[in-house]
């Protein structure tokens, strides 16, 4: 499989690069990883519950496929 990217790694063929082009150790991947996908926090509001949620999609389903007026009076 071809790559647009040409292999940049520590010893040519099969070690991860630990250096970037400044010559400054890279961050561990499990630390960028960690840093993207964060879990979700700790909520602010103790009265907020599980359903709050698919309320929130049931409404916003709601407003999606209310049909657009015409623009005519009755």
């Amino acid at each position: 499989m071809a790559s647009f990217i040409p292999l940049q790694s520590e010893d040519g063929l099969n070690l991860p690069r630990s250096l970037g082009v400044d010559g400054k150790p890279l961050p561990f991947p499990r630390k960028i990883s960690n840093a993207v996908h964060r879990g979700p926090q700790q909520l602010k509001s103790s009265k907020l519950t599980l359903q709050a949620s698919p309320f929130g999609q049931f409404l916003d389903h709601d407003i999606i496929l209310t049909p657009l007026s015409t623009g005519r009076c009755f």
